[in-house]
């Protein structure tokens, strides 16, 4: 806080005014040393295999047990801070270093699950969609991949596509791999809704902003209810994510949601975690986990 109102100070040092409001919370621009520092962090998480996947388990409401997981990406610094994407996901776009970093992300958890029965999910946004380079290295590891059928291709409701036929393409080829097709923030974007359902998804993961407000708002609880229903109808597998207390999850029950994705049940954990309290039980009870990058 006091190293950004520096900077903020620096930035007016010629405007004729007594002082600055420097909020922390307001939504402004990173200053240019902020997106240096960020980039400085992003280039040595590269240099030094700092490009790391979180697991957080999604729950299956019917067996109260964890159905899934989802892998999220962190950036370790030399240090060992981690960082979320809050912190470093809109520079990394804008000084185009989002797909070296994806590339990365999914080559980790491909090798990670690479001789794994579970199955694995990809979260693909527009921009790795749109990226032929992005495209190949994703059939290059299916085609390696011992069942390649075991992988869920996320889709994000919230970026824009341009080329909506590249989607439709990229998504048909996939499929012949057996991979099935999630799409992840419902209700967060104000995409096509007919070229969303005619993707055919198997999953439906609900933005977590309609989720979080569901026990204090009942337009929040209209509007999952007709989700529901629309999952219902297009026989879709749907997924609350940000579900952070018991008030929400029995809304959630309420309404005959499948799976439960938050706090209030698990925290991201590194794979080491993950390997020794989750995936490995289930293995040696027979079960199936699905892993959601």
């Amino acid at each position: 806080m006091v190293e950004r109102a520096l900077n903020t100070l620096h930035a007016n040092r010629h405007r004729q005014t007594s002082f600055l409001i420097c909020d922390h919370e307001a939504d402004e621009p990173l200053s240019s040393i902020e997106e240096f520092k960020i980039i400085d962090v992003l280039t040595r998480a590269l240099e030094n295999d700092g490009v790391v996947p979180y697991f957080q388990g999604i729950r299956d409401n019917q067996t109260q047990s964890i159905s899934h997981y989802e892998a999220l990406m962190r950036i370790i610094d030399v240090d060992g801070t981690v960082y979320a994407p809050a912190f470093f996901m809109d520079t990394a776009k804008k000084y185009h270093l989002y797909s070296y970093l994806s590339e990365r992300m999914y080559e980790r958890v491909f090798s990670l699950f690479a001789e794994r029965g579970e199955s694995v999910s990809l979260n693909f946004s527009a921009y790795d969609i749109n990226s032929q380079k992005m495209q190949q290295l994703i059939f290059e590891q299916l085609e390696k991949a011992a069942h390649p059928e075991h992988f869920i291709l996320e889709i994000l409701e919230d970026e824009p596509f341009r080329d909506v036929e590249t989607l439709r393409c990229f998504i048909h080829k996939i499929r012949q791999y057996g991979v099935q097709i999630a799409i992840d923030d419902f209700g967060s974007g104000y995409s096509n809704f007919l070229q969303l359902m005619e993707l055919n998804p198997d999953y439906l993961k609900i933005d977590g902003e309609i989720i979080r407000h569901l026990h204090q708002s009942e337009t929040h609880r209209k509007l999952l209810r007709a989700i529901t229903v629309l999952g219902r109808e297009f026989n879709m597998k749907i997924v609350a994510e940000f579900v952070e207390n018991k008030a929400i999850q029995s809304h959630i029950l309420d309404y005959g949601i499948q799976y439960s994705q938050g706090f209030y049940f698990y925290k991201p954990a590194g794979f080491d975690q993950l390997a020794l309290s989750g995936i490995d039980a289930a293995a040696q009870q027979g079960g199936s986990r699905d892993v959601s990058l």
